[in-house]
């Protein structure tokens, strides 16, 4: 039988695993829509499908932080791995900053 302690360090557990699989996920999507956008010729289809993309994974991002420090004060005893945790959602923005700034670049240098 299960002790409440195990319990608990299971859902502990299982929200320290939330932002690694969010962050490897909307990485490597947006990676794919980034690489996705240098090859392909004709981008008009594929931005608006980007930006789309970058404005869900920011709302999804920032609310997952949001509810990590939430818990964060809720189990305390394990508070610094949840905001440890969170805080690895925070690096996807930067990248996403970094993607729209090569791809505006990119699209604007081109010559039709």
């Amino acid at each position: 039988m299960e002790t409440y302690e195990d319990i608990i360090e299971n859902r502990v557990d299982l929200l320290l695993a939330i932002p690694k699989w969010l962050f490897n996920v909307t990485l490597a999507f947006g990676t794919s829509l980034f690489l996705l956008a240098l090859t392909v010729i004709d981008t008009e289809f594929l931005l608006p499908i980007g930006f789309f993309f970058v404005v869900i994974a920011a709302v999804i991002n920032t609310v997952t932080f949001c509810l990590l420090i939430a818990f964060s004060f809720v189990y305390r005893y394990y508070q610094r791995s949840l905001i440890t945790g969170s805080l690895i959602l925070l690096a996807n923005f930067p990248v996403a900053y970094v993607y729209i700034v090569i791809i505006n670049i990119f699209h604007n240098s081109r010559v039709i």
